[in-house]
């Protein structure tokens, strides 16, 4: 079962992969996330150009964080996530066959 581009479902063996690269990540009753490669940066280093003479990001809570996840094989993005900063990686789905 495709979900996306860099992450399936093997219904067989009832593990997340990499539709990708056919990496394993986990097993279904595991948040996938936390087999990922992480990228935790500031929601302000998103936040784009600055307006109204307002510096970029100053609008954004310093206690949020934005995280990206990648297959730790290829590198293709999996998902991301906004958090508060020193949250564990928050589960994003659970699949039940």
């Amino acid at each position: 079962m495709i979900i996306h581009d860099y992450l399936e479902v093997d219904e067989k063996d009832k593990v997340y992969r990499c539709a990708s690269c056919q990496k394993t990540y986990c097993e279904l009753s595991e948040n996938y996330k936390e087999h990922l490669a992480m990228r935790e940066g500031t929601c302000q280093e998103l936040a784009g150009p600055s307006f109204e003479d307002k510096p970029a990001g100053s609008n954004v809570d310093n206690f949020l964080v934005f995280r990206h996840f990648y297959c730790p094989k290829c590198g293709g993005m999996v998902t991301t996530e906004v958090a508060l900063e020193g949250d564990p990686v928050l589960p994003e789905m659970i699949i039940r066959l």
